[in-house]
């Protein structure tokens, strides 16, 4: 089964063009969350527990899955884990092609982010002692 997710954003506050790419895409059924600013997130919570190995998700684009680089990266690890294909249109992310590539990357990513974040916290630290 091929699954659409869409999360409303600031430039398709209603989904529409989501809906549109997806449907166009192909996919079996489209799981969309309410309005732009809603912050909810029971809909790919209710997807995530009826997803089978071999399923598909496609979003249109990263941002629309996760607001975080670490919700991001649980969510590709449990794609990964679960043996679900996950499909990003925009960012052309096919985990069905070096998908262990795309989770490593994204894994480095991660973790230099939190390295940049850790060392300019030291540096602040540093600088207020003085």
């Amino acid at each position: 089964m091929i699954y659409g997710y869409v999360r409303p954003y600031s430039r398709d506050e209603e989904g529409w063009l989501q809906n549109q790419l997806l449907e166009k895409y192909g996919v079996n059924t489209i799981v969309q969350e309410g309005d732009f600013g809603e912050g909810s997130d029971k809909e790919l919570h209710d997807l995530l527990e009826q997803l089978q190995p071999k399923d598909t998700v496609v979003v249109v684009k990263l941002s629309c899955l996760a607001a975080s680089s670490e919700l991001l990266l649980e969510m590709l690890t449990y794609f990964d884990d679960n043996n679900i294909r996950f499909i990003s249109l925009f960012d052309e992310i096919d985990t069905l092609r070096l998908g262990s590539v795309y989770l490593n990357a994204i894994k480095r990513m991660d973790e230099f982010a939190f390295d940049v974040r850790s060392e300019r916290t030291r540096l602040g630290i540093k600088r207020n002692k003085k």
